[in-house]
């Protein structure tokens, strides 16, 4: 007994020594804001929650850093030493099933994959490495190349067949139309910056050539352009058409300093009942084709500025400040690094709709492959980082 009293006499005297040595808890560090090039490493004004330089990490809303998740193949089967240049999830439905393929471009081929296990080459002696531009209609994936040497292609999800989309018909009307730029919309097949075959080959590069209405009932697919069907966004300001996407029922046409709004419920001619209005509706524009991205609820996509967040002019917004920010400012080094260098054409943009990720590939120049997008960054749309 005399020993636990000891004991304890000595704890009780000892204990606040023992507790003054103790860790004590501090807050803890965030990192969530990502990384900063903007302010120099070295400044008092840096932030205590962002990161000098940063590879294969990623913080999230709760101000943690986890490494990446890393990558893998949509399938594992190997079938080219080319890179892969396009990739577009396309879908069909029937009364009781729903269909889906996986479409591929690299090299001179596009695959398909119907089940996400095996590739099968659908067509093949394509220009080399050309990036695809595609939109779904009825069934059907509509593929455009970027270089415009073939003619634009449907896949038939369901048959699996690859047909050219429209042959000329010979008719006085028609006109063989190659288009970079589909988009599906109301029952239409718009087709943006394109080069009428019809007689040589002429470059309009500011039109949009349109289709009659498809119904998907008696009418499944385009059958021809006509040469009366189209329309032109100030050609005269020697600008092309860089992408062209839908957001809250309205078409939107980009170009490298203006997007366009087009407006309709009945795309035709004026005689024949169309009722579209065309209206110039943002100074700015979009440089990189490949960088535009639709979130469902905002663009994003690379600018003169820096990378932007655009909302379509949106009407219901509550105040025009909300309508355009420039995403990329803690960048700002590598934007303009891009824009000097003249790289921009190489740079690709994605949404990531299941982590709400905006990915940003672009091409840096001291790293290699040179020619190709060989570093990318992730923004991250809920922490604005």
């Amino acid at each position: 007994l005399n020993r636990k009293i000891k004991a304890l006499a000595l704890f009780l005297l000892l204990y606040p020594i023992l507790a003054h040595a103790l860790p004590q808890e501090s807050a803890r560090a965030g990192f969530g804001r990502g990384v900063n090039y903007k302010i120099d490493c070295g400044a008092p004004e840096f932030p205590d929650d962002a990161a000098c330089d940063s590879s294969n990490m990623l913080g999230d809303v709760l101000g943690n850093a986890n490494k990446r998740g890393g990558s893998r193949r949509f399938i594992a089967q190997a079938v080219s030493t080319q890179p892969a240049n396009s990739l577009y999830r396309g879908y069909a439905s029937t009364t009781s099933v729903i269909s889906k393929a996986l479409l591929m471009t690299s090299g001179d081929r596009i695959y398909a994959s119907t089940d996400d296990a095996q590739w099968i080459v659908i067509s093949s002696g394509l220009a080399t490495n050309q990036h695809y531009k595609f939109a779904g209609m009825n069934g059907l994936v509509i593929m455009a190349g970027q270089e415009s040497t073939e003619p634009v292609k449907a896949y038939n999800i369901l048959s699996g067949s690859m047909t050219n989309l429209v042959e000329n018909d010979s008719s006085t009307d028609t006109v063989l139309v190659r288009g970079k730029y589909p988009l599906a919309s109301k029952g239409y097949l718009l087709l943006g910056n394109c080069a009428d075959l019809t007689d040589g080959t002429t470059r309009y590069m500011s039109r949009v050539y349109y289709s009659k209405l498809v119904d998907g009932l008696t009418i499944i697919r385009p059958s021809s352009f006509t040469a009366l069907r189209w329309l032109d966004f100030d050609p005269e300001n020697g600008e092309e058409i860089t992408g062209m996407g839908e957001l809250f029922g309205r078409i939107h046409i980009f170009k490298p300093s203006t997007i366009y709004e087009l407006e309709f419920t009945a795309l035709n001619l004026r005689a024949a009942g169309g009722d579209q209005t065309v209206d110039a509706i943002a100074q700015f524009g979009l440089i990189a084709p490949r960088t535009l991205a639709n979130t469902g609820q905002a663009y994003i996509g690379l600018s003169k500025d820096g990378i932007f967040q655009w909302d379509g002019s949106r009407k219901s917004r509550l105040e025009v400040k909300q309508e355009k920010s420039i995403i990329s400012d803690d960048i700002e080094s590598i934007i303009k690094d891009i824009i000097r260098n003249g790289t921009y054409a190489n740079c690709v943009g994605y949404y990531y709709p299941r982590r709400q990720y905006y990915l940003f590939a672009y091409e840096d120049a001291n790293r290699m492959p040179k020619g190709r997008a060989n570093a990318a960054l992730a923004y991250d749309l809920i922490t604005g980082q």
